[in-house]
């Protein structure tokens, strides 16, 4: 994120983390951190892409709605969804082709 918002040296205006960032994190964290993400994606005008497993997808939602009772923040995750991924039909996957 800090070499995102510096924009030295490249016209990069978006930043991309795969899930793995958060595992074995707790909830609470990523949750503070994609607080701060959006902050910063605001301030910046930069895109912050994340693929999200559904667990900690949910628990932030639940989280934003139930013990911080930032109803706006769910909605704001909510609607930034752009595809959901589903490993139930090969339709439902990343590249629609089971490899």
């Amino acid at each position: 994120m800090l070499y995102l918002t510096m924009k030295k040296n490249h016209d990069v205006e978006f930043i991309y983390h795969d899930n793995t960032i958060f595992s074995e994190t707790d909830p609470r964290q990523v949750y503070n951190m994609f607080k701060l993400a959006k902050k910063i994606c605001e301030q910046y005008k930069v895109e912050y892409i994340v693929n999200l497993n559904y667990d900690m997808f949910d628990n932030l939602i639940y989280m934003a709605e139930n013990e911080y009772e930032e109803n706006e923040f769910a909605k704001y995750l909510r609607e930034c969804t752009v595809i959901t991924l589903l490993d139930e039909r090969v339709e439902n996957k990343l590249l629609g082709i089971q490899i």
